[in-house]
């Protein structure tokens, strides 16, 4: 459902923001065109901005066709949809646009600046600076109407920060807020989508862009529900990593009991999240799975 998949996110983030802080969040380098990974983020916004009735501008120079870059597509492409997804989630009405251009370079790298502008309702300018903070968000009010952690702009930008660039922000309130964010990259040479060697591209599809990623090994059910459960008993947080890992696995086993083992379990009650555990496990063998 939409709720298990949006807790997933959430639990996606606070784990990236574990790995970054301690250092175990690796990027993926591989060869990559700019402007296909752009129209495909683009793409996966549209039923959302459907819905709200908003219009998507796209500008970018002539000078993106067809250039090659070698870097992380999936961490620019996630840090794309958190922006755009938090442009949408503010603007209820008019346009979100999206530019890219190519700010600096020389014959080994270049510099790209991506923005996102919005016409919603706007940020204080008291309020910019710690939208950037792990948790911060600019009031109370905004998890209980809109959901979410703050983690996704601290996130963010520790991923661009990573790839040699900057995140920042402009915002008049009332009348909507501008992201912008940049990376270094080298230019490519070479076949795009060839990943660097000793490094596994990460998969295009994954929570936080609305499919569960599937299981490295379609792995025993049981066998999972077993190592969860282990780890729920001792209260450890690698239970979050386990439920990520095999969010497909579990959805698919658990069913109706899934969503609520994913609420609890983001919420880092695992007394709560051991019980739904145990009652998905007990429906499953009153069912004869």
């Amino acid at each position: 459902t939409q709720a298990s998949r949006h807790l997933l996110g959430i639990i996606d983030d606070v784990l990236d923001m574990a790995r970054l802080e301690t250092e175990q969040l690796h990027l993926c380098l591989d060869t990559f065109v700019l402007d296909p990974l752009l129209r495909h983020v683009t793409d996966m916004i549209s039923a959302d901005l459907a819905t709200k009735g908003l219009r998507l501008q796209t500008q970018w120079s002539n000078a993106l066709a067809g250039r090659a870059f070698t870097g992380d597509a999936h961490r620019l492409s996630q840090v794309l949809l958190q922006l755009l997804g938090n442009a949408i989630k503010f603007t209820n009405s008019g346009t979100i646009t999206l530019r890219a251009a190519i700010v600096e370079e020389s014959s080994q790298e270049a510099v790209l600046r991506l923005e996102i502008e919005d016409t919603g309702i706007g940020i204080a300018p008291q309020d910019l600076a710690r939208l950037f903070a792990a948790f911060e968000q600019v009031d109370g009010s905004t998890t209980r109407r809109h959901g979410g952690m703050g983690l996704g702009l601290a996130l963010g930008k520790s991923l661009v920060q990573r790839m040699g660039g900057e995140m920042g922000a402009q915002s008049t309130p009332g009348e909507g807020s501008t992201f912008w964010f940049t990376v270094r990259l080298p230019v490519a040479e070479g076949d795009a989508g060839r990943a660097a060697e000793g490094c596994t591209a990460a998969p295009r599809g994954s929570i936080r862009d609305g499919r569960a990623a599937p299981d490295p090994e379609d792995g025993d059910l049981e066998d999972v529900c077993d190592q969860l459960a282990l780890l729920l008993s001792q209260w450890n947080y690698g239970a979050s990593e386990v439920l990520s890992t095999h969010a497909a696995l579990l959805a698919r086993g658990l069913g109706e009991h899934y969503p609520g083992l994913v609420k609890a379990l983001s919420e880092y009650d695992f007394t709560a999240a051991r019980e739904r555990l145990v009652t998905a496990r007990k429906a499953r063998r009153r069912a004869g799975a």
